[in-house]
């Protein structure tokens, strides 16, 4: 299985990952690897796909409740309507016949090795959707930095990949965020807009809190249960 995001704009290639199956995880594993690559987008337009929206069952999937608590607008494709996504489907194609004409990959650290080379690849051939140009150039020609008013400038978001401490913790900039011992060991996404901080294990949301920049080591996070524990021991 293979995720794969684009730069609606200039169809730059921002992220593909190679996994098991398309899961939830798998999804927010390959949009954290986007955002940590190149910030934030303003919207996620996806497919119809459990892993990716409820719609079809009227209700929301931990996808979309993980881009909504860090500010990301989820839209998504009418069923039975490709024609909404179809630059992410055109490009889907292009991918999928490259890897048929490469040496089949056997393992899922050697598919991600191909996507690697292809995205590089991909992203500096001419494009004929966007006149002939590359990705990279399309890219690069349509970052424009506009001033906005005070009041409309929104602050940043600093993201961060680390394992968590043997004592339970991860140090965020100088702050020691407490996250319990049954992560120890374990790699989070942490998300800092502001004094707004999110940390992810896997694709579940396990610290929500605003930071005390007056403290270094911060309050612990309300318990959510053992069901975190739980797929913690199951590993």
């Amino acid at each position: 299985m293979v995720f794969q995001l684009l730069d609606d704009h200039s169809r730059y290639d921002v992220a593909d990952l190679a996994w098991p199956a398309e899961t939830t995880e798998g999804a927010w594993t390959c949009a954290t690897t986007a955002i940590k690559r190149y910030g934030l987008p303003r919207m996620l337009l996806s497919d119809n796909g459990l892993a990716f929206t409820g719609n079809r069952l009227g209700t929301e999937v931990q996808f979309e409740r993980n881009l909504t608590a860090v500010g990301v607008k989820t839209i998504h494709s009418r069923p039975f309507h490709p024609q909404t996504n179809g630059k992410n489907e055109r490009s889907h194609q292009t991918l999928q016949r490259w890897l048929r004409a490469q040496p089949p990959a056997t393992t899922l650290a050697g598919l991600q090795a191909l996507l690697d080379h292809y995205r590089d690849l991909y992203n500096r051939r001419p494009h004929q959707g966007i006149d002939g140009k590359t990705p990279l150039e399309r890219r690069a020609q349509g970052r424009r930095i506009t001033p906005l008013p005070a009041r409309d400038v929104h602050p940043r978001t600093f993201t961060t990949t680390t394992t968590v401490a043997s004592r339970g913790h991860i140090n965020v900039h100088t702050m020691q965020i407490p996250l319990g011992v049954e992560y120890a060991g374990t790699t989070v996404n942490a998300f800092l807009t502001g004094d707004e901080l999110l940390v992810f294990y896997r694709e579940f949301l396990i610290y929500n809190a605003t930071i005390d920049r007056n403290r270094r080591i911060q309050a612990s996070p309300h318990r959510r249960g053992n069901k975190h524990r739980r797929r913690i021991n199951e590993q």
